[in-house]
């Protein structure tokens, strides 16, 4: 058992959150959005957006829901990509508050995906 904690900061703490949203969502376990609210809380305390978007954690954690949405005919333009993926952790935890549901409802309806990523 650890005696200190892995992860300390906000930024940090709402990653944790928002992957455990995530695999509930996918997972099908429910309590999903409980879990990406938690994950927005941590998100409105960080200072530096950009700082923490530049972390290869947090780019893969939302690169990924960005391909599935790519793959079934949902993607985002540029700009959008580049908000989420970079300069608004609020944005990347609302968009997949809103969205991902839609997204994974549609990957598992075609059957599977195309991605130069996973």
């Amino acid at each position: 058992m650890l005696e200190e904690p892995v992860f300390t900061t906000e930024a940090q703490i709402g990653l944790c959150h928002e992957l455990r949203g995530d695999f509930r969502l996918i997972g099908g376990t429910g309590n999903h959005d409980d879990e990406y609210a938690l994950a927005a809380e941590r998100y409105e305390k960080v200072e530096n957006d950009l700082g923490w978007s530049m972390e290869s954690e947090f780019e893969d954690v939302i690169q990924i829901p960005l391909e599935l949405a790519d793959s079934v005919g949902m993607g985002v333009d540029d700009d959008r990509r580049n908000e989420l993926m970079y300069l608004s952790l609020e944005e990347r935890i609302a968009y997949k508050r809103h969205t991902y549901p839609e997204i994974i409802d549609a990957v598992v309806e075609a059957g599977n995906w195309k991605s130069d990523v996973l």
